[in-house]
């Protein structure tokens, strides 16, 4: 056993590297609160990723992990709770598109700002509609445009 930050023995965690103590209490840019997700780590195995997710997506929303909290990477997290790397990989990209999480390569996973307590994240900016390149609204086609000749020598075929 090695010693954590306080200096308390953490079974399993050589040199007490792998991130905050079971039960550490979220906090902006602090730890991670594990307890979250161990319910989705004894899921059976054909629902664990999304088991996941939600666990992952309701602590955001609930507000238990707060916006910039820093997430564990993939391996700690999947090392941690005993399931793939993937499962962890898949959940964090698909809270990251969904606007739950933010990431960078090598700089880590964080839970994004934009999320409000209780809600989804909050919407961007709407985008101006771009002025349209053709036309597809119904109306009167030009029909100076029609292939008359094309189509007679079909006709006559």
């Amino acid at each position: 056993m090695a010693p954590n930050e306080t200096g308390a023995e953490r079974p399993g965690h050589p040199g007490g590297e792998r991130g905050p103590e079971p039960g550490a209490t979220p906090s902006p840019g602090g730890g991670f609160a594990w307890e979250l997700l161990l319910p989705a780590a004894a899921a059976p195995a054909r629902r664990r990723g999304r088991t996941l997710q939600s666990a992952l997506r309701d602590a955001v929303r609930s507000g238990r992990l707060a916006p910039g909290t820093r997430l564990p990477s993939s391996r700690e997290l999947a090392a941690d709770l005993g399931v793939s790397r993937g499962l962890i990989t898949e959940a964090y990209e698909q809270l990251t598109a969904e606007g739950y999480l933010r990431s960078g390569r090598g700089s880590g996973t964080w839970v994004g700002e934009a999320v409000r307590p209780g809600g989804s994240p909050a919407p961007g900016p709407v985008p101006e509609r771009p002025s349209p390149v053709v036309d597809f609204r119904p109306g009167k086609p030009d029909l100076s445009l029609f292939p008359r000749a094309a189509w007679a020598a079909a006709q006559r075929t």
